[in-house]
């Protein structure tokens, strides 16, 4: 059995049995898909959410998990070790634990990722709505910031798992080709890149 790669094991996750590399015999040609599709529970997957969101914040590690946005004269105080997801058939739901001065206590804001399934791939392709779910106040001045955060650390997951899983012919780590969502579950599917080299003919 292949071992956990050390990023997970570090998050101390309750079951990785989800996780599996790449048979080392295999050679994946450019653009090819892994055989197997990683189906995170969604436990595992708030966990990985939030060790990502750290990444995409730039912040420190040891570091307290919360930052200011700003834009023009407001603020807005984003908590990312509440940051939680819940899955669908093809949708993902991300929520994001914020607070600002307009604001009585921490609000969830929600912002939904329509994906594919597990018969139905759309690889990286994600469609969302203009307005974040969650207070007027705050969605009418961060939603698309609260979007694009959120799409960007579910791309920083996959990112990371698909390069756990292992390398392609050319010694490059994989890549995710899909992200998609089945009841409780987070699909992420590894591929080899694509070759974009090119020769003059």
């Amino acid at each position: 059995m292949a071992r956990v790669p050390a990023f997970l094991s570090s998050l101390k996750l309750n079951d990785t049995r989800w996780w599996h590399a790449l048979d080392p015999s295999l050679v994946l040609a450019p653009g090819t898909p892994a055989p197997q599709t990683l189906r995170v529970p969604v436990r595992s997957a708030i966990v990985l959410l939030r060790d990502a969101s750290r990444t995409v914040a730039n912040l420190p590690k040891d570091s307290p998990a919360t930052v200011v946005w700003t834009q023009g004269d407001s603020e807005l105080l984003v908590r990312l070790d509440g940051l939680s997801l819940s899955c669908a058939p093809g949708v993902v739901s991300v929520k994001v634990p914020v607070r600002c001065d307009q604001l009585s206590k921490d609000e969830a804001m929600s912002v939904i990722f329509g994906v594919g399934t597990t018969d139905r791939t759309t690889g990286l392709v994600m469609s969302t709505y203009a307005h974040a779910g969650g207070p007027d106040v705050v969605a009418s001045v961060w939603s698309d910031a609260l979007s694009a955060f959120g799409w960007e650390c579910l791309l920083h997951l996959a990112q990371q798992l698909s390069a756990s899983v292992g390398e392609d012919r050319e010694g490059k780590k994989l890549v995710p080709g899909a992200i998609g969502a089945e009841r409780d579950l987070l699909l992420v599917r590894p591929m080899a890149r694509h070759d974009l080299s090119w020769s003059a003919t």
